[in-house]
This record gives structure tokens, C-alpha cells and sequence, in this order.
């Protein structure tokens, strides 16, 4: 299957369509100078090592996604069961973006790229002491992440149209363990 790896410079990045422009600009324009000029987050590819249709290089990305650090209120983890934690803010790992190429689509990679950013995410939280994963869900992938234990911790903010869902890093180390 396809490895997942710190994205690189040399990743063939242009050819992947997932289908949202969003999505797309973020990892053809911006994810590597995020990562690397800023700081602010790390993306993680999965790659195919042939090479695609018309283009004479590769390995090239199928999928992707970025983690970042980040904090969430504890008066909004009471979903969660969280919200009696002695702290105003929780620290956080943010799931900041995820997407599967469209032409890869239902061969089980967003679950893959998911847990390994997961897995990630325990061991960060196992190194620097944070509490939870948090993403802000397309309305079209809140069911999606709630198969996974992802729990609804707020409705959409004013002028934002995801919804705000956390995992508790404990509950994912127990689910790890498990495997």
C-alpha cells in the first residue's frame, strides 16, 4: 500500500485533485511553506511511487493531511466528557486539513490517513501534554469522524460553516492499544 511520510520539497504535489479548491491550493501552494518557512504546521503525504499520467516524475501525493497545535475552551468539551478539566483552555492537536485524491477515492485511504495522523497525535500528546485532537469538519464529513470517536463539541461559529469535533487522545491511546 501506499507509504505516508513528512511531506518534501521534491513531492509531486501538482497533480492532485481532490475536488476541493480548497484543499487543492493548500498543499500545490501553501502546505510546504507552512511547514517549513512559518513553522505553523506539519503535513504528512501519501504517496504513490509510479508515476502519474503526463507527468515524467514522481512518487506523487494521493492523499494528505496537516497537523498543528492548538487549544480548545473546556466549558465547550462538555460532550466530550472533558469539561472538568482545572484548566480554561485544553491544549490541543489540530487536525487541520485531510484529503484523498478523487481518483483514489474508496480504497480506504482517508481512514488510513486519519489514524496515522491519530497515532501522531497520541505521541505528541504523549511528549509535550495535550488532551485531544481537534477538527473543523466539512458538515459533509461529520458522520464520517464520528465513526471514528470524534464527538460534536460545538455548533458552527458565526460566518463558519464546519463544525467544531474533538477525540480524546486518551480514548485513542486505549483504541490503539486495542489494534
Amino acid at each position: 500500500m501506499f507509504p505516508i511520510c513528512r511531506l518534501e520539497r521534491q513531492r509531486c504535489r501538482d497533480a492532485f485533485d481532490c475536488g476541493d479548491s480548497a484543499l487543492n491550493r493548500y498543499i500545490h501552494q501553501f502546505a510546504w511553506q507552512n511547514q517549513n518557512r512559518f513553522g505553523l504546521g506539519i503535513t504528512y503525504v501519501m504517496v504513490n511511487d509510479l508515476m502519474p499520467p503526463g507527468l515524467g516524475f514522481g512518487p506523487y501525493v494521493v492523499g494528505y493531511y496537516t497537523l498543528a497545535m492548538s487549544e480548545v475552551p473546556t466549558a465547550s468539551l462538555a460532550a466530550a466528557n472533558l469539561g472538568k478539566l482545572p484548566y480554561k483552555m485544553v491544549p490541543a492537536v489540530l487536525l487541520a486539513r485531510l484529503a484523498v485524491d478523487k481518483e483514489m477515492r474508496g480504497r480506504g485511504l482517508g481512514t488510513r490517513l486519519l489514524g496515522d495522523a491519530v497515532a501522531r497525535s497520541v505521541e505528541i500528546g504523549q511528549t509535550v501534554g495535550c488532551r485531544c485532537i481537534v477538527v473543523d469538519a466539512y458538515p459533509s464529513a461529520v458522520h464520517w469522524y464520528t465513526k471514528f470517536g470524534f464527538v460534536v463539541v460545538s455548533d458552527s461559529e458565526p460566518g463558519f460553516a464546519n463544525c467544531k469535533m474533538i477525540l480524546d487522545l486518551r480514548t485513542a491511546t486505549a483504541a490503539l492499544l486495542n489494534l
